[in-house]
C-alpha cells in the first residue's frame, strides 16, 4: 500500500524570476499604443462614429504589413480574420466600392490576408472562432460587433461569457483579438467615458486594452482616446487626443489619416532642437532656459517626437509661427506684455478713541449719588496698591460689577473694565424686585435676573440721561435690546 507522502502531490508553484528566465520579449505594437501582440482589446463609441471603418482599415493595414499611418505596426503581413456580424456582403460591397461605367461598380482589392466571415447562426461563435484561428493560423482578429451576440436589452451575461472565452483564447493561442462596441451617445457636450456603455463596462475588466472613438469639431474629424492599458502608461487622453480624418480614396478603401496642421519651418525646427539637446544629455530645464518657454512644454514636445505629431500642443501653448531659434537662445523673441503693477491701497486710517479718558469723572463721586438719592460710597482714590481694602471687586464678562456676597471664580475678575487709579464701584442695596448695580462705566442698571453658575445678569434695565429705559435680555443668540416705558420699571429708592 503506497504511503500518504506518495499519494499527496504539493502543488507546484512558479516563482516570479521564472517570467524573466523564460526569455519573453515585450510585445510588438500592432496599432501602436492602442493594441498589441496577444492583446484583448476593446474599441467603443457611440453609433456612426466610424468603429467599423477604422476597424477595416487597421485589418487591411496589417494583412499587408504596411503598418497604420503615423503609428507602430508589424513590418511582415499577418493573418487577420474581420468576423462582420454587422454588414452583409452586398453592404460591404457597396462601401467599399466605386461608380463605373456602365452602371456597374468596381471594388477595392483587399489582401489576400485578409478574411471576412462569420459563423453559422446555429454555431457559438467562440467554438467557431477557436477552430477557425487554430486551421487557418490567425494571427489578428477584429469582432465587428458585440451588440449582435446578446439576446436581451441588456445582454451582459452573453457578453460577459464571450469576452471571457476570447481572453482564455488570447492567452493560449497567443492571437491578438480587438472587439467593437456601441456605447450611449453623450445627452451633454462632454468627452466621451467608460460610463457610457452603461452594464457592459464590467467589459473593461477582462481586457487589455480599451480606447474609445468620437467625433471633433470639424468636417470628418475624430478622436481617439486611451481609456485603460495594461502593457504601458496612457499616451493618448483627452487632452492630447489621436486626430483623424476619414478620407474615401480612388480605389474604393475609406481610411483614417492622421490629422496634421501646417508647421513652418521655424517650428519644426525648434522641435528638432529639442530632441538633439536632449539627446545630448540636456535637462529639460536647461532647454526651457535656453529656448525661453516653460519645462513642462518642452518635455511633451520631446514626447510628442517627430515634429507632426507635435503640431496640436504647439497651437495649443499660443506659439508665433514668426518665431526662430538658434543655438544661443531666440533670434526673434515674442513681445512681452508688460502687466500694470496694481495700485497699492493706502492703509485705512483708523483714529483710535479712549473711551476711557474721555468717560465723565463726575459719575464716580459721592456728589453725584446724592444728586439721584443714593447714599455717598466712594473713598479718595489712592496711589498705593491695592486700590482699596477690600482688593478689587470681581466683574462679568460683560463689564457688570458683581456682588461681594455671591462667590464668583477668579476666571470671572477683570480689573481693566476699571479706570485706573479710581477705586471701582461695589454693588448697590438690593430693594425690591430689581438688583441695582453699577456697569464698567459707572451706569446705574437694575438686575432682574442672574444666570445661575456664572452670575451674569440674564435681564436687566438701564436709563440713559434723557429719561428713556432699556430692558436687555441675554439669551443664545446675543443680548435684546426692548425700549419700555419708564413708569413700567420701579426703580428702588
Amino acid at each position: 500500500m503506497s504511503s500518504v507522502a506518495e499519494i499527496y502531490q504539493p502543488t507546484p508553484l512558479r516563482r516570479a524570476n521564472d517570467a524573466f528566465a523564460a526569455g519573453l520579449t515585450p510585445p510588438r505594437a500592432l496599432f501602436g499604443e492602442f493594441w498589441r501582440e496577444g492583446e484583448l482589446a476593446l474599441l467603443f463609441g457611440a453609433a456612426g462614429t466610424g468603429k467599423s471603418l477604422l476597424a477595416v482599415h487597421l485589418a487591411e493595414s496589417l494583412a499587408r504589413g504596411s503598418g497604420f499611418d503615423g503609428f507602430d505596426g508589424p513590418c511582415k503581413p499577418l493573418s487577420v480574420l474581420y468576423v462582420d456580424l454587422v454588414l452583409s456582403d452586398s453592404q460591404f460591397v457597396m462601401r467599399y466600392s466605386q461608380a463605373a461605367r456602365g452602371g456597374k461598380r468596381r471594388g477595392y482589392r483587399f489582401s489576400a490576408r485578409f478574411f471576412r466571415d462569420r459563423p453559422a447562426d446555429a454555431e457559438p461563435l467562440a467554438i467557431w472562432l477557436r477552430r477557425c484561428v487554430v486551421e487557418q493560423k490567425i494571427k489578428a482578429v477584429v469582432i465587428d460587433d458585440l451588440s449582435v451576440v446578446t439576446r436581451s436589452a441588456d445582454g451582459t451575461r452573453e457578453t460577459f461569457e464571450l469576452v471571457h472565452e476570447l481572453r482564455k483564447m488570447t492567452r493560449e493561442l497567443g492571437v491578438s483579438i480587438m472587439v467593437l462596441a456601441d456605447s450611449l451617445a453623450p445627452v451633454f457636450e462632454r468627452d466621451i467615458a467608460e460610463r457610457d456603455l452603461r452594464r457592459t463596462r464590467v467589459l473593461c475588466g477582462y481586457s487589455d486594452s480599451v480606447f474609445a472613438i468620437e467625433t471633433a469639431p470639424g468636417a470628418g474629424r475624430r478622436n481617439l482616446v486611451q481609456t485603460r492599458s495594461q502593457a504601458g502608461n496612457l499616451v493618448w487622453t483627452h487632452r492630447r487626443p489621436a486626430q483623424f480624418t476619414i478620407e474615401g480614396r480612388d480605389d474604393g478603401l475609406i481610411e483614417f489619416e492622421v490629422y496634421r496642421t501646417q508647421l513652418t519651418p521655424a517650428m519644426c525646427e525648434t522641435i528638432t532642437r529639442i530632441k538633439k539637446m536632449r539627446d545630448a544629455g540636456s535637462p529639460f530645464r536647461t532647454i526651457a532656459k535656453a529656448l525661453k518657454i516653460p519645462k513642462s512644454t518642452v518635455a511633451r514636445l520631446h514626447s510628442k517626437w517627430p515634429p507632426e505629431r507635435a503640431a496640436p500642443l504647439l497651437q495649443e501653448e499660443g506659439w508665433h509661427p514668426d518665431v526662430l531659434y538658434r543655438d544661443d537662445g531666440v533670434v526673434g523673441e515674442r513681445p512681452v506684455v508688460v502687466k500694470a503693477e496694481p495700485a497699492v491701497a493706502e492703509p485705512e486710517k483708523r483714529i483710535s478713541y479712549n473711551f476711557r479718558e474721555e468717560t465723565y469723572r463726575g459719575e464716580f463721586t459721592d456728589e453725584y449719588l446724592a444728586s439721584i438719592g443714593l447714599p455717598p460710597m466712594w473713598k479718595k482714590p489712592s496711589t498705593g496698591s491695592p486700590p482699596y481694602e477690600g482688593g478689587v471687586a470681581p466683574a462679568s464678562g460683560d463689564g457688570v460689577v458683581l456682588s461681594t456676597a455671591f462667590e464668583q471664580p477668579d476666571s470671572f475678575a477683570d480689573a481693566e473694565n476699571h479706570p485706573v487709579g479710581e477705586t471701582p464701584p461695589t454693588l448697590l442695596r438690593q430693594e425690591g424686585s430689581l438688583e441695582a448695580a453699577l456697569d464698567a462705566y459707572g451706569r446705574e442698571i437694575l438686575i432682574e435676573s442672574r444666570e445661575k453658575h456664572s452670575g451674569r445678569p440674564l435681564v436687566w434695565y438701564q436709563t440713559d440721561k434723557k429719561g428713556t429705559t432699556r430692558r436687555f435680555r441675554r439669551d443664545l443668540l446675543g443680548i435684546n435690546i426692548e425700549r419700555l416705558d419708564n413708569e413700567a420699571v420701579q426703580h428702588p429708592p
